[in-house]
């Protein structure tokens, strides 16, 4: 009769405990020998699974281009383009010199200018030409007197310019009035003993008794009542 012995079930368990633990071992071992395989293939082909740096990013901000971003991958430097500036060149003329005018007095620059009036000159005018004005036939006729008040410049040389008839009792007593004036001549008018132009206001009255000396209304102009502004 076989009788079975003690040790035989410790023998199995251990041998079962060997054998799992070998398992355990293959099965750790043989991926990582795996992947050691893998990589030096991929090394001898002359690739490599190995992670490079990550992209670099730098900002390039220049005043010309404002918000450009440039990439580049690894160490290597990124070249920064550079604009050359515009040079701008304003040519000025030379600015002529200042003319200096020469001082004239304010009452000789009014002269160039101005028509001055009998009273503003150096001296009453004086007529060295005079004819008086003709009554008109049809008015005398009529028994009609009147008045007239003219108006004229004396230039430098002294002729009677620019007549006008600012009032009138009677068209043909102006037009008498005004024919007479433009032959008269005058000593040219003086402001600070330089030659000017002036000019006259006279009233000239038409009388049928003493028209026989016209004179006394017509070329009064020294007298107070003759010349005006």
């Amino acid at each position: 009769m076989y009788v079975p012995s003690r040790e035989t079930p410790r023998k199995s368990l251990v041998a079962t405990a060997a054998a799992l633990l070998l398992a355990l071992s293959l099965f750790l071992v043989l991926p990582l020998a795996n992947h050691v395989s893998f990589q030096r293939v991929r090394s001898e082909g002359g690739l490599s699974s190995v992670p490079t740096s990550p992209p670099r990013t730098v900002d390039v901000r220049s005043s010309e281009t404002p918000g450009i971003r440039l990439e580049a991958a690894g160490d290597f430097p990124v070249p920064v383009p550079q604009v050359a500036g515009v040079e701008r060149k304003i040519e000025l003329e030379p600015l002529p010199p200042p003319v200096l005018e020469p001082h004239v007095p304010a009452k000789q620059r009014e002269a160039a200018f101005f028509v001055f009036d009998v009273a503003d000159l150096d001296a009453p005018p004086i007529p060295i030409h005079r004819v008086a004005p003709a009554y008109p036939g049809e008015l005398a006729a009529r028994r009609l007197e009147g008045e007239v008040l003219v108006e004229f410049r004396v230039n430098e040389e002294g002729e009677v310019l620019d007549v006008r008839v600012l009032e009138e009792t009677h068209p043909l007593f102006g037009r008498s009035v005004a024919a007479a004036v433009r032959r008269w001549r005058f000593l040219p008018g003086t402001v600070d003993g330089r030659r000017v132009h002036f000019r006259v206001r006279l009233p000239v009255t038409f009388r049928l008794d003493d028209w026989s000396t016209p004179e006394r209304d017509a070329l009064a102009l020294a007298s107070d009542d003759g010349a005006g502004r």
